[in-house]
């Protein structure tokens, strides 16, 4: 099962890491999401021409659990991030690294996208043009065929997990977000095993 916290995260508990220098190298500049396992900020890095990128850390609630319940949490996001790692559909993320805050909790430096999601055109007033939604759709078909021969299903894959970037030609270019909740398809075809065993 699904460790969480007793209180989802709040904007103010992830506060305390806007303007903090982590590593040596990563200047966390503001928070650009926030779930019931992980926050995310917008960070640049110095020693690489403050180039931005996203930086997804354990939420602060689970410093409240008990410590193996704690571990268990953590070492689910560091599995989230081998997973994406192995990915190599254009529509995922790059990550670069991994590592931990000095209070433990782990973090991953993933790729920075430029971009509204799916869910904010949406919303828009311009309706996405055909050949848009179109080209959108099958990308993500791509994406999903790979993780799904990888033997994985992501259970959450919304408007609102869709980022629409523009890619080096000015083509569209996506990137699905949010490996949270990426479950492993059991031997049985009606059941899933929650959470990660990329050993087996």
């Amino acid at each position: 099962d699904s460790i969480e916290p007793r209180r989802r995260t709040s904007r103010t508990a992830i506060d305390p890491l806007l303007g903090m220098t982590i590593g040596q190298d990563l200047l966390i500049e503001r928070a650009i999401g926030t779930g019931s396992h992980a926050d995310v900020f917008l960070a640049r890095q110095r020693s690489v021409g403050d180039r931005k990128v996203a930086l997804k850390v354990l939420g602060r609630p689970y410093l409240q659990l008990r410590e193996a319940d704690f571990r268990r949490a953590a070492h689910a996001l560091l599995r989230e991030a081998s997973l994406l790692g192995q990915m190599h559909a254009p529509c995922f993320v790059s990550v670069h690294w991994t590592s931990a805050l000095p209070d433990g909790r782990p973090y991953v430096v993933l790729e920075y996208v430029e971009g509204d999601t799916v869910a904010a055109r949406i919303q828009g007033k311009a309706a996405i043009p055909f050949d848009v939604a179109l080209d959108i759709c099958m990308q993500l078909a791509s994406g999903l065929e790979e993780l799904h021969e990888a033997g994985y299903v992501h259970r959450d894959v919304t408007p609102a997990n869709v980022i629409v970037g523009t890619g080096p030609l000015g083509d569209v270019a996506i990137k699905m977000i949010d490996f949270g909740t990426v479950t492993r398809v059991s031997e049985r075809a009606d059941r899933f095993r929650v959470g990660y065993d990329l050993e087996h």
